[in-house]
């Protein structure tokens, strides 16, 4: 089978899914199943390494910027408080691209193989980015507020991945069905464990860079993140009540495995009826809310 990698992944196995069937319908939803056409050179090579893998990509390229310029990158553009307080403040942003040695670039880009290709897949590559600086710069604001030492790496930004994919879980939690558990509960150990191994003594891990990551990612995605609702309609395109978003993702599952799936989220029910499913997010919904009101 095909795993889709990262923590709460999952794979078919012997023609039954054993993992998130979110993840099956977050992709499809995402336009993870299409094709483009016509599409520029900068495009297909996006297509092609992922978000995901260009953003690994930049941060070894500075990485071997910093080594070859003497760590004056590292001084231009780490988390120092009192530049920050002088007019500096690209500094809440620059650290995310820096790293101190080798072994901190290699944990990272690690991590953010494994995380960014769930968080892509699910949110699209446009929200994935918005999540990685957003809560990037959340993590840098927080160290800022509390930590008076220096700082450098993509940890804040890859703790806000961590907590869109808590985010995209506890939103779409009746689409999960009984999976949730199994999606839930490596993310939030995975989270703890980090949190306390930066608490050890002599540990010189910036914990306060990472919950202002991971709380940046929640707050983040509960804006922009995917929430999904069925919405269902008869053989003749009125509306009915829709199935249950468990039963929708059952159906989806089926149909990938068979290559059926179509980008759309349109389904075919064996009684000619159809369900869509329709990726909400909450700033659609509230920018409606404001419009209608004004």
């Amino acid at each position: 089978g095909r795993g889709f990698g990262g923590w709460g992944g999952g794979e078919f196995r012997g023609g039954e899914w054993r993992g998130m069937g979110a993840l099956v319908v977050a992709y499809g939803a995402a336009g993870g199943y299409g094709r483009m056409y016509g599409e520029s050179e900068w495009d297909k090579m996006v297509r092609q390494m992922g978000l995901t893998g260009m953003l690994i990509a930049v941060n070894c390229a500075v990485f071997v910027a910093q080594m070859m310029t003497g760590d004056q990158l590292t001084t231009l553009g780490a988390k120092v408080n009192e530049k920050i307080m002088q007019g500096g403040y690209h500094r809440l942003l620059t650290p995310v691209f820096l790293h101190g040695d080798p072994i901190h670039l290699a944990v990272n880009c690690f991590s953010l193989w494994n995380l960014g290709r769930s968080t892509e897949r699910m949110y699209g590559k446009k929200r994935m980015l918005a999540v990685y600086f957003l809560a990037g710069i959340a993590g840098n604001l927080m160290s800022f507020a509390m930590s008076p030492y220096p700082a450098v790496g993509a940890s804040g930004a890859i703790f806000g991945l961590m907590g869109a994919l808590v985010e995209f879980g506890l939103r779409n939690k009746k689409l999960l069905g009984n999976q949730y558990e199994g999606y839930m509960r490596p993310l939030l150990l995975s989270a703890a464990i980090n949190f306390a191994f930066g608490m050890t003594p002599g540990s010189r891990i910036d914990n306060f860079g990472h919950l202002g990551g991971f709380l940046g990612g929640l707050a983040i995605s509960f804006l922009v993140g995917p929430r999904y609702k069925t919405v269902g309609y008869d053989r003749f395109g009125r509306c009915v009540s829709p199935p249950s978003p468990q039963r929708v993702a059952r159906i989806l599952e089926a149909s990938a495995e068979s290559n059926s799936f179509c980008s759309s989220g349109l389904v075919l029910f064996p009684q000619c009826d159809r369900a869509r499913l329709v990726d909400e997010p909450f700033y659609k919904t509230l920018l409606q809310k404001v419009r209608e009101r004004y």
